[in-house]
């Protein structure tokens, strides 16, 4: 049966946002955009492209529901956007780059028009969104691929849910395909009726850990499995707390640990708490943090890493009694302390289900969107990061005519969140000052941190390499600038 990728309608309208920011403010919202039509449109899930682009996926509703797939660039305009269209129902979970160069996505898809039973799904689609193959997996019942790793053969490892074709009992699904997307092997853990593996990620030592949520004594408890390349089990944990929990993501942090964040309630369903975690690979609990409020519902969805060390998660929060929800984001440390957060209050009904860092180190979430007047939208919200460090060379200006006696006084205006731990000018090829920061001899009121120096040309072509360290030992800055003496111009 032909199924195909279709461009569709796309509305692009401007949230109005009104903002709880906490007074260390390393991020601030730079746009904000929903997407969609007149039904209900739901992002998933959020990647940066190699490109240099943003590709988000997720559902459309158009009578029934179709996967969504769009593309935008840094400003959030779009590129393309792509949909299913067809008489079955389906959505996309997660989707990937590839190695090469092209896009996985994952979901789930029904069997026939109007079924109630829906197969998994996985697909893969090139830079401008035509698909490459395409395949389905599953039962009887219901069964679905909720997240996706590339592994080192080529091929794909997936994990999700299938339901049991005798009792109709999820279990957590595990499949290896090969490059092409045909099966391999799989397996598939649980004793209860409802387990499902909502992540995956692939591990340093070549293994996998996947993680979701089994039943333990009655009650919805955090699962994590450690697993081989052949889908074997290395290791399975089942974290039972007093109250009914589940993890939506993980990530390997730098030091070999295990992230994972999720949600913990309890039985009336009043109170929704943030969760996270830290384990080590071989399925020890190193650390556990709650954060709650009495009377808020707090989700955390996702996670993912940041330029300098830490670590961003999603969610959103929701008061009691309240109509609204918001979108919700944590930056925290490696021994998980809440560095900064963010709410975005705005007159609607939003839930954010993917984080993904960019490389202008700011971050972009996705989710939904309810405006009353309108359904629900795509919803993506781009931070940009205020530590990033700014450089202004103040002299000598663009238009300096002449370098007199072979020699500039070199003055520079550094600014940013962070204060430079390292400030290096390199003239030629070597050294010339060391730690330029930390030897200041010119201030001024309007820059908060100068940098001056007195610099010797040769005659003819010169090179003047300055390189700034942030506080936390990364190139926050780097530029060359080329003089040419006795030249009456200089080139930037």
């Amino acid at each position: 049966m032909k199924h195909f990728l279709k461009n569709i309608l796309i509305f692009l309208i401007l949230f109005q946002i009104f903002f709880e920011t906490n007074v260390y403010s390393q991020y601030t919202v730079e746009w904000a955009c929903g997407f969609g039509g007149d039904k209900s449109d739901e992002a998933k899930c959020v990647i940066e492209t190699s490109d240099g682009n943003i590709i988000m996926c997720g559902e459309v509703n158009q009578e029934q529901k179709h996967i969504w797939i769009l593309k935008t660039d840094y400003s959030g305009v779009e590129i393309w956007g792509k949909t299913e269209e067809n008489n079955f129902s389906s959505s996309a979970i997660s989707i990937i780059n590839t190695s090469d160069n092209n896009f996985i996505v994952v979901g789930n898809i029904t069997r026939r028009k109007s079924d109630k039973y829906s197969d998994a799904l996985i697909m893969k689609i090139d830079q401008k969104g035509r698909i490459i193959w395409r395949k389905t997996f599953g039962g009887i019942f219901n069964d679905s691929f909720n997240d996706v790793v590339q592994t080192d053969d080529g091929g794909f490892f997936c994990v999700g849910y299938s339901e049991d074709e005798t009792e109709q009992e999820k279990m957590f699904w595990t499949v290896k395909l090969d490059k092409e997307g045909k099966f391999e092997f799989e397996n598939a853990f649980g004793e209860t009726s409802d387990d499902a593996a909502n992540a995956l990620i692939k591990t340093s030592d070549g293994n996998f850990i996947a993680a979701g949520h089994g039943i333990f004594a009655g009650k919805k408890v955090m699962r994590i499995i450690k697993l081989s390349s052949s889908c074997e089990y290395i290791w399975d944990t089942q974290l039972e707390m007093k109250d009914l929990s589940e993890i939506s993501d993980l990530l390997e942090m730098p030091d070999g640990n295990i992230l994972l964040v999720g949600t913990m309630t309890n039985f009336d369903f009043k109170d929704f708490d943030v969760l996270f975690l830290k384990y080590s690979t071989s399925g020890d609990s190193l650390s556990l943090r709650k954060i709650g409020y009495a009377g808020l519902w707090e989700e955390a969805t996702s996670v993912c890493k940041t330029y300098d060390g830490d670590f961003l998660i999603s969610g959103f929060r929701k008061g009691a009694g309240e109509m609204n929800s918001d979108f919700l984001v944590y930056k925290i440390d490696e021994n998980l302390n809440i560095i900064w957060e963010d709410v975005l209050k705005k007159r609607s009904l939003d839930y954010s289900y993917s984080i993904a860092e960019l490389s202008d180190n700011g971050f972009i979430i996705v989710g939904t969107t309810y405006m009353f007047e309108r359904g629900i939208d795509f919803a993506a919200v781009k931070y940009k990061d205020l530590n990033k460090t700014k450089v202004a060379i103040i002299n000598p200006s663009a238009e300096i005519t002449a370098v007199e006696e072979n020699q500039i006084n070199l003055e520079i205006c550094i600014s940013g969140f962070d204060v430079p731990e390292k400030s290096d000018i390199v003239v030629n090829g070597f050294l010339s000052i060391a730690n330029a920061y930390n030897n200041i001899t010119v201030s001024t009121k309007t820059c908060k941190y100068p940098v001056y120096a007195n610099i010797k040309l040769e005659d003819g072509y010169n090179e003047i390499e300055i390189f700034i360290k942030d506080k936390r030992g990364f190139y926050a800055y780097d530029k060359k600038i080329i003089y040419s003496v006795p030249s009456q111009s200089v080139n930037w």
